[in-house]
């Protein structure tokens, strides 16, 4: 199947279950930031001050906190590592590009946390358009491989993909 073939075919519930995950993983990344913030605290307050001091590396930690998080929750609901893979590039690489304009002077720290965060949630939801019925089933059987999408792996597990 192509990307973004199958969005004109969500109807109402499916969108809703579309909508329910994305409020899923943005559930998971606040409270990733919230659990993980204090490891990056006392790291930075004992051993590599740079964290707080440089907008990059903070904004790289904000950016593993969310995906770390997030990541648990795809795999815990059944996706395969590609999709997840593909969800946590959506969420590095706004941050990732704007860095050459932090480092020629033309946005400050401030903004490219703002405009990052900005741009990462505008990218989730596009992988996620990318392969709607991977986050618009109502059964979060996503470890099912099927035929047209070699993204999803089994293993000798049913319950968990291998990659």
């Amino acid at each position: 199947m192509r990307p973004f073939s199958g969005v004109r075919h969500l109807g109402g519930p499916q969108w809703w279950r579309f909508g329910r995950h994305y409020l899923e993983m943005v559930i998971a990344m606040l409270l990733g930031m919230l659990l993980f913030a204090p490891l990056w605290h006392a790291l930075a307050h004992s051993v590599w001050p740079a964290l707080h001091t440089r907008a990059e590396l903070h904004t790289l930690t904000m950016a593993t906190d969310m995906t770390v998080a997030m990541s648990l929750w795809m795999w815990f609901r059944g996706h395969a590592w590609r999709p997840i893979a593909e969800m946590a590039a959506a969420m590095y690489l706004p941050f990732v590009l704007l860095f050459g304009p932090l480092w020629v002077g033309l946005i400050s720290g401030t903004t490219l946390t703002v405009l990052g965060h900005t741009l990462m949630f505008v990218a989730m939801p596009v992988v996620m358009l990318a392969r709607p019925a991977e986050y618009s089933r109502a059964d979060h059987q996503h470890h099912r491989a099927s035929a047209d999408d070699p993204g999803l792996v089994r293993t000798g597990d049913p319950g968990r993909p291998s990659r």
